[in-house]
């Protein structure tokens, strides 16, 4: 088995603050997955399960529902596996001749984040195929804490009552776009769910025919409410830089985030401009540099590559070991990415 390492502190040793290209994610397809009640098939170039945002009254009880309204993911353990991005390209005949990376956010999430949560172990599975670098979302255990699936159903019928749906809270439906940017030295196909339309952006008259832009969509999130003006900010602060990239990446230009009680209630909603975060957060002495953050983003998908493409067509782990402060890759003699790639684009080839 082959290792190799990538240390962070000796990238924060020799990072330089300077900008890096970064472009405007354009739209290039987009799917509606079906809720696992009803087959839980993905419908590429459907906007049958695309949400519009619409502000409830408050208050409004969370826990409503729970738990007998909550639709689960299937396998909450299993990835979504980057067949599913490819089949995307495939039906909106993109090539992908020209694309460095394509994965899903949730990896460059996980990447982008590791000067800020250097304590969080991660892991990413990766093949090299004909010049793309193609990431595979491997799911980690996460701390558990009490009452963590009440809390999840609490962001989920946040979604649900944002969007019109009052009597199911169904986290195994999904809508997602199929962006196009660049991020320095390379050129990226990801997937990224997204919550909602922003009726306002989309001019309200939604004719369903318009083409799609990612500046027409929201993000929702929740958060507990803090008991003065002074922790409120704080805790909104820790949260902003999970949030920046999030949606940063994915170019949505603003949060909707809805403050609850100690029980559940929603009692405050409030919208949260996305490029101000960093701004945001430094008033509330928890800063970040976002420009780092894409640099180090930038650098690692270089390594990757450099190393995947010396073992092209091998199954690569890169893994983040918190111990180590370093990235550590691994061969999966025995894995199946390569083997799954090349069946697919060969498919129609």
């Amino acid at each position: 088995m082959t290792h190799e390492t990538f240390s962070v502190q000796s990238w924060l040793s020799n990072d330089k603050p300077e900008l890096i290209d970064i472009t405007k994610p354009a739209v290039i397809n987009y799917w509606s997955k079906l809720s696992t009640k009803d087959g839980g098939s993905y419908q590429y170039g459907s906007k049958s399960g695309m949400p519009t945002f619409s502000k409830p009254q408050l208050p409004v009880d969370l826990n409503s529902g729970y738990p007998h309204a909550f639709v689960r993911k299937e396998n909450d353990t299993d990835s979504t596996p980057v067949e599913v991005v490819i089949r995307a390209t495939q039906h909106a005949d993109v090539s992908l001749s020209q694309i460095s990376v394509c994965t899903f956010r949730n990896n460059l999430n996980k990447i982008l984040l590791t000067l800020i949560n250097r304590g969080d172990a991660w892991a990413v599975d990766a093949c090299m195929h004909k010049g793309t670098l193609f990431l595979d979302i491997v799911k980690t255990p996460q701390r558990d804490y009490p009452n963590s699936d009440l809390f999840t159903y609490y962001g989920y019928k946040f979604e649900a009552v944002c969007t019109g749906d009052e009597e199911l809270v169904d986290s195994s439906s999904e809508f997602a776009l199929v962006l196009k940017l660049r991020l320095g030295k390379h050129t990226l196909l990801m997937a990224a769910e997204v919550d909602c339309l922003n009726p306002e952006a989309a001019e309200s008259d939604v004719s369903y025919e318009r083409p799609l832009s990612a500046e027409q969509f929201l993000e929702l999130k929740t958060i507990k409410l803090q008991p003065n003006k002074h922790l409120r900010a704080k805790s909104l602060a820790q949260k902003m830089p999970r949030w920046w990239v999030q949606s940063f990446l994915a170019g949505i230009p603003t949060m909707v985030v809805g403050g609850r009680d100690d029980k559940g209630i929603l009692q405050d909603i409030f919208h949260l401009p996305v490029p101000k975060l960093p701004s945001l957060a430094a008033e509330a002495s928890q800063g970040f540099d976002a420009w780092q953050l894409l640099r180090f983003g930038d650098s690692v998908l270089s390594w990757m590559s450099t190393l995947a493409k010396k073992r092209e067509d091998c199954h690569l782990r890169f893994k983040y070991e918190p111990s180590q402060q370093s990235i550590v890759m691994t061969t999966i003699d025995d894995g199946n990415l390569a083997d799954r790639l090349i069946s697919l684009l060969h498919l129609t080839s």
